[in-house]
């Protein structure tokens, strides 16, 4: 056999080995990967479980009626809209920003019928969401918190959620740089956030994000269309509720 015809011969072996590597490889992280949204999903619908009585009938569990939208609240929507949604937010929650998207449907489907109203409820599992409600909140002082909401969740995906890139963020929003980074720094409205948070577990406040339709509790990324969960029991979506609420 010619030393050519070998080379040839052990070039086709370690390609053919590199390849089942590389398959065992993609094999193993599909599995991972396809194991890991069957492990969300299933956190999302025992969430729906365990808040079940709270869905159906929150004040019957001995909880406080959540405080109705006020002057302190972030709104979004007119003011004289006949159905609010009260929606506790974390900064630094993924599930939170992937709910923002739902929540501009709402708005973009019933305009001047809904407003928005969003507060704090940083957890303690997120390192930078107090440093982010405290971005939104200095934002908010100059006019800009939706605004800077929708730049910390976009922060999240490159993990840019800390104090340079706010100021950066403030800056390109066009807020007055100084101002904001010496609310920032002086953590202005940390104990606000804090007791917002407090009084948000009197209304049975557990995650984010959390949204209450009238007094009806609605945990989790809640969905614009009717769904169900993997034991089979079917939800209203945000559009039904909202159009029941219409009515």
């Amino acid at each position: 056999m010619s030393k050519f015809v070998k080379f040839i011969i052990w070039f086709v072996v370690i390609v053919l080995v590199l390849l089942g590597i590389i398959y065992f490889s993609y094999s193993q992280n599909r599995q991972f990967f396809n194991s890991d949204n069957e492990s969300l999903q299933a956190q999302a619908d025992q969430l729906l479980t365990d808040n079940r009585a709270l869905l159906d009938n929150p004040l019957d569990q001995g909880l406080e009626p959540v405080e109705p939208i006020n002057s302190a609240d972030h709104l979004w929507g007119d003011a004289q809209a006949p159905v609010h949604l009260i929606v506790y937010v974390d900064f630094d929650c993924p599930f939170c920003a992937e709910y923002q998207q739902t929540l501009q449907q709402v708005q973009e489907k019933y305009q001047d019928k809904v407003i928005i109203a969003f507060r704090n409820y940083p957890l303690a599992s997120h390192q930078q969401a107090i440093p982010a409600a405290l971005a939104a909140e200095c934002a908010s002082d100059q006019g800009k918190f939706l605004e800077m909401a929708e730049k910390l969740y976009a922060n999240q995906k490159e993990s840019k959620n800390e104090t340079a890139e706010f100021i950066k963020d403030a800056e390109e929003l066009g807020l007055d740089k100084e101002e904001f980074k010496k609310c920032l720094l002086e953590e202005r409205y940390k104990e606000e956030i804090i007791a917002n948070k407090a009084e948000a577990e009197k209304y049975g406040v557990t995650g984010t994000p959390t949204t209450f339709l009238g007094q009806q509790l609605l945990p989790g990324a809640y969905q614009f269309n009717d769904f169900e969960d993997q034991t089979g029991r079917k939800y209203d979506g945000l559009k039904t509720l909202i159009d029941k609420a219409l009515q």
